[in-house]
């Protein structure tokens, strides 16, 4: 297990592929473009972030009605500088100030979860 996220022992530039999944949300706000800048930091040139984000509308509700049965959630809470969800146009943002071009966004679950896939940027 990995409790902090801007600081992973990965040698640089030594893997093909980042995922992160439904978790983005869950990272500090000061801490997001760090979390980021380290996954860039070891993906090799020309590497991929997928990332996938619920749709923040659904999140709401979804996490609302899960609350009362999700032992999880009642224990934990949210965390200080969490958020019940990002938009599609805060991830867009993110990917772009940390070196990451997009490649595709892709809707699934019936458009209640965005799928990106992100290369990072050579430059």
């Amino acid at each position: 297990m990995v409790c902090d996220t801007t600081q992973f022992p990965f040698y640089d530039m030594h893997f093909d592929t980042v995922t992160m999944l439904a978790c983005s949300n869950h990272i500090s706000l000061s801490k997001r473009d760090w979390v980021l800048q380290e996954a860039r930091r070891f993906l090799k040139d020309e590497g991929q972030l997928i990332i996938t984000m619920i749709n923040p509308v659904v999140g709401v509700v979804v996490h609302a009605i899960r609350r009362r049965y999700d032992l999880d959630q009642l224990e934990q809470g949210m965390g200080e500088e969490e958020e019940n969800r990002l938009w599609e146009k805060e991830v867009e943002r993110l990917l772009a100030v940390n070196g990451f071009l997009i490649i595709e966004s892709v809707p699934f679950v019936f458009g209640l979860n965005n799928l990106y896939i992100a290369q990072k940027d050579a430059k």
